[in-house]
Formats: structure tokens, sequence, C-alpha cells
């Protein structure tokens, strides 16, 4: 066992190491574990062999950057959910913003479009047409919508602004969390992209949906894209476009959304939903812990790593153990008052390891000399078809106080609760 010792580095900014790359237009291919497709609107990509590199029939020459992944883990936090509309009373424009990971034709968005099922304010009537457009950004992070780069659009079909009953789960599955499929010219690696969604119903008042997004009550970015490289901006038929990532300078909106490319690469926020409620916080001290199981998804030597929880004594030691391969493992000790008390906040820590593309990795958060934390998941959407890329892929749980582990809630559904991340990452 390697022992690490800790150090405080502070907030940094993310930072994005960049390869320059001249090509005709690249394909590039990944491998990653069977993706969960429903029928329907969700029949699977096409996967491309590996190792292939495609030329353009139309001798299109893509130049681009290609950021590398500069986190393993799950960067994304949020307290709650935020639902704003597209069209409605006051006809409002939502415009996410992405920076394009690599060059090559998009295949498909997976947004949360959220309809009403019990509430007022969700959702109304049919629920209109939902049209997206794929366009460049303007230089100052807003949307140029003379610069259109693809298409698509989802027909909501609701009643009353309800989701029809469902045959099954499943339908209702693809109701909210359909993929769109997208058509249009190729994106560019390294540039920024702004995915406009706009309710093109003739009567957009009466038939229209909403969009959910991660929302955090404070404005700590920690590991997470860069505001600039995952945002939000809005518009409405009396107000021109501006940057809401930050409302108010006080909270934080994070888009939820994966983005899939003809070749299969995924990325974006696939985590729908924090779960902060009282009984979804569990306790890391000397008899509880929290175990993570996953398997790095590509090679990553990481510099730093992030936990977002918060204290629940004065003193003591939060001991992360890291174990895989054959009894090989490291740990790393950190004072638990450097955690705010009273709050859920990040914490980042200087922790360098060499991740392995297809190694398992176990990584157990318990306290010592009387520290205790608290800490709450994000439930991933891979049940709900959101693709490896999307979403780190770790099983996240829970001691369950018989020398086990177990999801988050069983009385609630173990199913749905195993399907949950810890807000964390290594960061490089």
């Amino acid at each position: 066992m390697r022992v690490v010792s800790w150090r405080y580095v502070g907030r940094r900014h993310m930072r994005w190491l960049v390869c320059s790359v001249a090509l005709g237009l690249v394909v590039v291919s990944c491998t990653s574990p069977e993706r969960p497709h429903l029928s329907g609107q969700d029949a699977p990509l096409p996967e491309p062999a590996p190792g292939v590199v495609e030329g353009s029939s139309e001798d299109v020459e893509l130049v681009g950057v290609i950021p590398e992944r500069s986190f393993l883990g799950n960067p994304f936090a949020g307290d709650t959910l935020a639902n704003l509309d597209v069209g409605g009373v006051d006809g409002t424009r939502l415009a996410y913003r992405f920076r394009a990971e690599r060059s090559g034709q998009l295949a498909s968005l997976r947004p949360y479009i959220v309809v009403n099922t019990s509430r007022l304010g969700y959702a109304a009537g049919t629920g209109g047409t939902v049209k997206l457009t794929i366009v460049a950004d303007d230089g100052s992070g807003l949307p140029d919508e003379n610069q259109i780069v693809a298409r698509g659009e989802k027909v909501m079909e609701l009643v009353d602004g309800h989701l029809p009953e469902p045959a099954d789960t499943e339908e209702k599955r693809r109701q909210n969390y359909s993929a769109i499929p997208i058509s249009g010219d190729p994106l560019i690696a390294g540039q920024l992209y702004h995915v406009v969604f706009e309710q093109i119903d003739p009567n957009p008042v009466e038939n229209y949906v909403g969009l959910d997004l991660m929302y955090q009550l404070d404005t700590q970015v920690g590991p997470r894209p860069s505001l600039e490289d995952w945002g939000l901006s809005i518009s409405d038929s009396e107000n021109p476009w501006s940057d809401f990532t930050m409302r108010f300078g006080e909270q934080l909106y994070t888009p939820i959304m994966s983005i899939a490319m003809d070749s299969g690469y995924v990325f974006g926020n696939g985590y729908l939903e924090p779960f902060p409620e009282t009984e979804s916080h569990r306790p890391v001290d000397e008899s509880s812990s929290i175990q993570v199981t996953f398997t790095a998804e590509h090679d990553f030597n990481s510099k730093t790593w992030w936990l977002r929880a918060m204290r629940s004594s004065d003193s003591g030691i939060l001991e992360a153990r890291l174990e895989w391969g054959d009894g090989q493992s490291e740990v790393i000790e950190i004072p638990v008052e450097e955690f705010p008390s009273g709050e859920t906040r990040w914490v980042e820590w200087g922790w360098e390891h060499a991740f392995v593309a297809g190694e398992d990795y176990v990584l157990t958060l318990s306290g010592r000399q009387g520290g205790q934390l608290s800490l709450f998941p994000l439930r991933e959407g891979a049940m709900y078809n959101f693709e490896p890329g999307s979403v780190f892929g770790g099983i996240s749980r829970p001691s369950n106080g018989n020398g086990g582990f177990e999801g988050w809630h069983k009385d609630r559904s173990d199913d749905i609760f195993i399907h949950a991340d810890i807000m964390m990452a290594w960061t490089s």
C-alpha cells in the first residue's frame, strides 16, 4: 500500500490539453461497453470498426483542436432541478453551449425535456414541436443564428399538457429522454456551438414544454467543464440572447444533455437529478463508508481529486482508499475541517495517479479519528438511455451496517439508486 500525502491546492479553472490536427473528414472511432438503447427513436448508433479513419467523399477538410478529457469521474454537481420553459407566455428560447470534443457529424442530442405529470407550469396542451438548431458562437459566448450548422426537431404529442397514458415505463422514458436525430454540417473539434431550443407550434402559449437543468445553490464551478465550454443562454420575445449560466451571480445552471457523434463518440452531462433530501444523505465516518466501483474509461494521469461533501464533525480525518489489480492500493487522508460545515461544497486535493484504461478500481471513503462527512448522489441517466461518455458509469453504494454495501434507498427502488454517482472526480 502506498500512502499519498495530501495538500490543498485551491480552486482552479479547468484547462484543456489540446493537440492540433489537420485531417480530411475525421471520424474518430471509440470502443465502449454496450449502450442501452430502446426501440423507436432510440435506434443504436452506428459503431465504426476500431482504428478506422475515414476520409470525406466531398474532400471537406476539418481543422481543429481535440480537447482531451481533463477529468475521470463525475465532475457535475447540483442541489435540485430547475425547469425553464421552451415557448409559453414569454416565448422563451434556450441555448445550450458546448465545445466540440471531436470533429465529425452529429448523430443525435438527448436533452431532458420535462413534461407535466402532476403540477402546472411544466408543459401545456400538445407540448407543441421543439425545434433544435445548432449554431456557431458569435465570439462572445452567445449564439450566432446567422451561422446554422445542423437541425433537428421533436414533436411532443402530449394530451392536455400530460404524457398520454404510457403502455409501459420504457415508453414514458422515451418521451422525456429520447435521442433527437440531428442532420447538417459536421462539427469542428475545439469550436464552441449552441443548441437553440425553440417552440415552433402555431400557438406556443397554449402548447409548450420545458427543459430541466441541474441547479446549484452556489456558484462554485468545481471540476465541471468551464462556464464557457458548458453553459446556458436565454432569450424571449422582448429580449436578445444573454448568458444565464450563473443566474444573478448567485446560482449555477448546468445543462443536462448528451451529444452523440455518428462515430459513436459521446460526451456531455447525462446526470438527471440530485437527491439532497435528508433521507438521501449518507454519513462517512468510522462505522459508515461509501464505496465506488468503476472501470477506467481511458488512460488518465491525475494531479488532483475533488469531492463535494459537507462536514458533520469538528475534527478528524477523511480517508479515501483506492484499490486495484492484485492487492495494490493508495490512501489519502484529509482533515475534515477543510470541508465546510452546514453546506455542501467542492474541496480539491492533490492526488497523483496513473489510471489505466480497462482497469477495475474500488474507491472507499471512510472516517478516522472521529471525522464525519455527509454527502448525497446524483442519479445517472444510464437507465434512461444516456450513453457512456455522458456519465461516469461507476456504481456508488453506502454501507448497509452489515459489512456490505447497497443502493441508496432500498425502500424506494434499489435499481434507481444503484445508478447514482457521488460528486467526485480526478482532474489533470
